[in-house]
Protein backbone atom coordinates (compact mmCIF):
# COMPACT_ATOMS: atom_id res chain seq x y z
CA UNK A 1 0.00 0.00 0.00
CA UNK A 2 1.35 3.80 -1.19
CA UNK A 3 0.36 5.81 1.45
CA UNK A 4 2.13 8.56 -0.32
CA UNK A 5 -0.74 8.44 -2.73
CA UNK A 6 -3.27 8.90 -0.26
CA UNK A 7 -3.99 13.02 0.67
CA UNK A 8 -6.70 12.74 3.11
CA UNK A 9 -6.34 9.18 5.09
CA UNK A 10 -3.20 8.47 7.08
CA UNK A 11 -2.00 5.38 7.61
CA UNK A 12 -2.53 4.81 11.42
CA UNK A 13 -5.90 5.73 11.16
CA UNK A 14 -7.25 2.50 9.67
CA UNK A 15 -4.63 0.36 11.83
CA UNK A 16 -6.44 -2.54 13.82
CA UNK A 17 -7.67 -1.16 17.00
CA UNK A 18 -7.22 -3.95 19.08
CA UNK A 19 -3.34 -3.16 19.61
CA UNK A 20 -2.01 -5.99 17.15
CA UNK A 21 -0.82 -2.64 15.45
CA UNK A 22 -1.53 -4.80 11.88
CA UNK A 23 -2.91 -2.66 8.92
CA UNK A 24 -3.56 -4.35 5.67
CA UNK A 25 -5.54 -2.06 3.57
CA UNK A 26 -5.92 -2.14 0.03
CA UNK A 27 -4.77 0.90 -2.36
CA UNK A 28 -8.22 0.52 -4.28
CA UNK A 29 -10.63 1.08 -0.77
CA UNK A 30 -8.68 4.16 0.07
CA UNK A 31 -7.89 5.39 -3.21
CA UNK A 32 -11.56 5.85 -3.37
CA UNK A 33 -12.52 6.89 0.09
CA UNK A 34 -9.76 9.81 -0.75
CA UNK A 35 -11.87 10.46 -3.23
CA UNK A 36 -15.25 10.43 -1.69
CA UNK A 37 -13.80 12.49 1.03
CA UNK A 38 -12.47 15.67 -1.40
CA UNK A 39 -15.47 15.92 -3.73
CA UNK A 40 -17.21 16.16 0.32
CA UNK A 41 -14.65 18.19 1.23
CA UNK A 42 -15.47 17.65 4.57
CA UNK A 43 -13.37 15.38 7.13
CA UNK A 44 -13.70 11.89 7.33
CA UNK A 45 -13.33 10.27 11.15
CA UNK A 46 -12.63 6.42 10.52
CA UNK A 47 -14.24 4.04 13.01
CA UNK A 48 -12.94 1.50 11.89
CA UNK A 49 -10.58 0.23 8.94
CA UNK A 50 -8.70 -3.16 9.01
CA UNK A 51 -9.34 -5.38 11.86
CA UNK A 52 -7.28 -8.84 12.35
CA UNK A 53 -9.31 -11.96 13.42
CA UNK A 54 -9.44 -11.56 16.74
CA UNK A 55 -10.69 -8.20 17.02
CA UNK A 56 -13.45 -8.42 14.16
CA UNK A 57 -14.74 -11.24 16.45
CA UNK A 58 -14.70 -8.95 19.51
CA UNK A 59 -16.70 -6.41 17.93
CA UNK A 60 -19.05 -8.89 16.17
CA UNK A 61 -17.96 -7.90 12.67
CA UNK A 62 -18.89 -10.63 10.06
CA UNK A 63 -17.23 -14.04 9.62
CA UNK A 64 -16.11 -13.44 6.05
CA UNK A 65 -15.78 -9.19 6.75
CA UNK A 66 -14.33 -7.46 4.32
CA UNK A 67 -12.43 -5.37 7.32
CA UNK A 68 -10.15 -8.47 7.58
CA UNK A 69 -8.93 -8.16 4.08
CA UNK A 70 -8.46 -4.36 4.43
CA UNK A 71 -10.86 -4.03 1.20
CA UNK A 72 -13.34 -2.08 3.82
CA UNK A 73 -13.52 1.42 5.98
CA UNK A 74 -16.18 2.78 8.39
CA UNK A 75 -16.55 6.75 8.63
CA UNK A 76 -18.37 9.42 10.08
CA UNK A 77 -18.63 12.86 10.04
CA UNK A 78 -19.32 15.53 12.57
CA UNK A 79 -22.33 16.97 11.05
CA UNK A 80 -24.43 13.28 11.23
CA UNK A 81 -27.37 14.87 8.93
CA UNK A 82 -24.70 15.02 6.18
CA UNK A 83 -24.51 10.86 6.09
CA UNK A 84 -27.41 10.10 3.76
CA UNK A 85 -25.92 12.71 1.61
CA UNK A 86 -22.54 10.90 1.89
CA UNK A 87 -24.33 7.54 1.36
CA UNK A 88 -25.93 8.95 -2.05
CA UNK A 89 -22.96 10.27 -3.70
CA UNK A 90 -20.83 7.46 -2.48
CA UNK A 91 -23.35 4.99 -4.57
CA UNK A 92 -23.41 7.60 -7.71
CA UNK A 93 -19.80 7.68 -7.78
CA UNK A 94 -19.68 3.44 -8.24
CA UNK A 95 -16.61 3.29 -7.26
CA UNK A 96 -17.41 0.84 -4.44
CA UNK A 97 -19.00 -2.91 -4.50
CA UNK A 98 -21.04 -2.33 -1.38
CA UNK A 99 -22.12 0.55 0.71
CA UNK A 100 -23.93 0.99 3.95
CA UNK A 101 -25.63 3.81 6.15
CA UNK A 102 -26.49 3.00 9.85
CA UNK A 103 -28.36 6.34 10.60
CA UNK A 104 -28.63 4.90 14.32
CA UNK A 105 -25.01 4.55 15.26
CA UNK A 106 -23.98 7.75 12.43
CA UNK A 107 -21.85 6.24 10.37
CA UNK A 108 -21.13 4.57 6.62
CA UNK A 109 -19.43 1.49 5.50
CA UNK A 110 -17.82 1.37 2.32
CA UNK A 111 -15.89 -1.98 0.80
CA UNK A 112 -14.32 -3.01 -2.69
CA UNK A 113 -15.06 -6.54 -1.40
CA UNK A 114 -15.19 -9.36 -4.28
CA UNK A 115 -18.84 -9.57 -5.15
CA UNK A 116 -20.27 -10.39 -8.15
CA UNK A 117 -22.95 -7.40 -7.92
CA UNK A 118 -22.85 -4.37 -5.66
CA UNK A 119 -24.38 -4.47 -2.75
CA UNK A 120 -25.83 -1.31 -1.05
CA UNK A 121 -28.04 -1.43 2.01
CA UNK A 122 -29.20 0.37 5.19
CA UNK A 123 -28.84 -1.02 8.75
CA UNK A 124 -31.91 -1.01 10.81
CA UNK A 125 -32.85 0.22 13.99
CA UNK A 126 -33.91 -3.24 15.10
CA UNK A 127 -30.14 -4.61 13.24
CA UNK A 128 -29.36 -6.47 10.79
CA UNK A 129 -29.01 -5.35 7.33
CA UNK A 130 -31.78 -4.30 4.35
CA UNK A 131 -30.82 -3.80 0.73
CA UNK A 132 -32.08 -0.74 -0.80
CA UNK A 133 -34.72 -0.93 -2.15
CA UNK A 134 -34.53 -1.20 -6.14
CA UNK A 135 -36.55 1.88 -6.53
CA UNK A 136 -34.73 4.22 -4.35
CA UNK A 137 -31.47 2.94 -5.81
CA UNK A 138 -32.74 3.37 -9.51
CA UNK A 139 -33.89 7.23 -8.30
CA UNK A 140 -30.01 7.71 -6.37
CA UNK A 141 -28.01 6.09 -9.93
CA UNK A 142 -30.71 8.29 -12.29
CA UNK A 143 -28.12 11.72 -10.95
CA UNK A 144 -24.79 12.47 -11.60
CA UNK A 145 -22.27 12.82 -8.20
CA UNK A 146 -22.46 16.43 -9.41
CA UNK A 147 -26.08 16.61 -9.03
CA UNK A 148 -26.30 15.15 -5.24
CA UNK A 149 -23.77 17.51 -4.19
CA UNK A 150 -25.53 20.49 -5.45
CA UNK A 151 -27.91 19.82 -2.53
CA UNK A 152 -24.89 20.26 -0.31
CA UNK A 153 -23.28 22.87 -2.14
CA UNK A 154 -26.49 25.31 -1.86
Amino acid sequence: MNWTAIKWFKKNETVCRCGCGKNNMEFSIMNNADFLREIMDIKFTVTSGYRCPIHNLKVGGAKNSFHLQGKALDFTVARKELLPLIYRVAIASGRFNGIGINTTKNYIHIDNGDRKTPFYYVYPPQGGRKQLCPEVLAKIQAETVEEHLLEYKV
